[in-house]
């Protein structure tokens, strides 16, 4: 009965991850067919805007055409018009958008800094990017010639939120604060360099000022970042100071008992000056080999 149950059982697994495995074989086979949808839809783009079929149907441009006749959102015909754009300068680049190396959104940083001279260099640098790491890619190859160095604080004007409606309440409800959480911005300027856009609060400004204050005797000319890099370096050692040590793999007692080849196990060394014939065996054990009678 058990064999016969496990049987089954191990069947049953096998037709499970069969199953799994041909649905993601399913999802890769429609990710395929949607970059390769994409492509084709930004060839056909460019032959609209090619031709401007756009104004018989009364728009002035692609963007306008994209978004009130497609009802896309205005990033997205931003996107797509920015792509098409691209596309019909550098044509290499429909292979990689078939295959998933590239995506609309590294699509826009990348026109900002391909050209004709370095468009065999800077397209496979890329290649399977986020934006934030497009964005870094493009500061390396062009560098922001301004770079600021100032920190501005500015003042955000809060709104009080509305009262929750009790009209179409689901669980999938989230209050007004739920749907805007803060993030922080980052934008890379140059290779080594960096700025940040972080919503902070009053008692955050305030301490950076205090702590500025407080470091003006030993380094009168320090900036934001050395402040706020010093503190992380004092967070970071103080959760590693907290960090538990590792378990040790030796014996509570010091050095781990070894196994004598002639018989029971045997503690470690005696202490000094005790020999380890005059000490007592462990409780329940007997002394290996038994000890001989003294002659008289």
């Amino acid at each position: 009965m058990g064999r016969k149950a496990t049987l089954c059982l191990t069947r049953f697994s096998w037709n499970w991850v069969r199953s799994i495995r041909e649905w993601s074989l399913r999802h890769a086979e429609l990710l395929r067919a949607e970059r390769g949808a994409l492509a084709g839809l930004l060839l056909s783009h460019a032959e609209f805007d090619r031709v401007a079929a756009y104004r018989e149907l009364g728009f002035a441009t692609l963007f306008d055409c994209l978004h009130r006749e497609l009802r896309l959102s205005r990033g997205s015909a931003h996107y797509r018009q920015v792509a098409t754009r691209i596309l019909v300068r550098f044509p290499e680049i429909v292979e990689p958008l078939r295959d998933g190396q590239l995506c609309l959104s590294t699509g826009i940083v990348l026109a900002r800094v391909m050209t004709e001279a370095n468009r065999r260099e800077v397209l496979p640098r890329f290649f399977g990017r986020s934006r934030q790491e497009a964005e870094q890619v493009a500061v390396e190859i062009r560098p922001v010639e301004v770079v600021p160095r100032k920190t501005v604080v500015t003042e955000a004007p809060v709104s009080k939120p509305a009262a929750p409606s009790t009209a179409n309440v689901n669980e999938f409800s989230r209050s007004p604060v739920e749907l805007a959480p803060t993030r922080t911005l980052v934008e890379p300027l140059t290779r080594t360099e960096t700025r940040m856009h972080v919503t902070v609060s009053p008692e955050f400004v305030a301490l950076l000022k205090k702590a500025k204050a407080g470091e003006s005797h030993r380094d009168p000319g320090a900036t934001d970042e050395q402040v706020l890099t010093a503190a992380l370096e004092l967070l970071i050692a103080q959760q590693e100071r907290r960090r538990p040590a590792p378990a040790s793999r030796s014996a509570p007692g010091g050095t781990p008992p070894r196994r004598s080849p002639r018989g029971p196990p045997t503690a470690g060394p005696s202490p000094p000056g005790r020999p380890a014939a005059d000490r007592p065996p462990p409780p329940g054990c007997r002394r290996w080999p038994p000890p001989r009678p003294r002659r008289r």
